[in-house]
């Protein structure tokens, strides 16, 4: 199973939530999968260790753009194949 985008939701705790991002990053098969970070409204972004992740969305945030900038980054890594 190698998903083109994977969403990690920060709700679950921020340790937990940046191991996860740092696993799949160790992990070859999963270095060039999109990953983006939900974050809870209360998570300040500002000094937010971005290294292991693709983009970042706060909410609240709208939905449709979430999907627009999904596709916008896969198909982007699919033209880079």
């Amino acid at each position: 199973f190698h998903p083109d985008c994977v969403l990690v939701d920060f709700s679950m705790g921020r340790t937990e939530a940046l191991q996860i991002c740092q696993n799949l990053r160790r992990n070859t098969e999963y270095q060039d999968t999109v990953l983006i970070a939900l974050l809870p409204d209360e998570e300040n972004s500002n000094g937010f260790d971005r290294s292991s992740i693709t983009e970042l969305f706060k909410r609240p945030f709208d939905p449709a753009l979430l999907a627009e900038r999904i596709r916008t980054l896969v198909n982007r890594k699919k033209d880079l194949v």
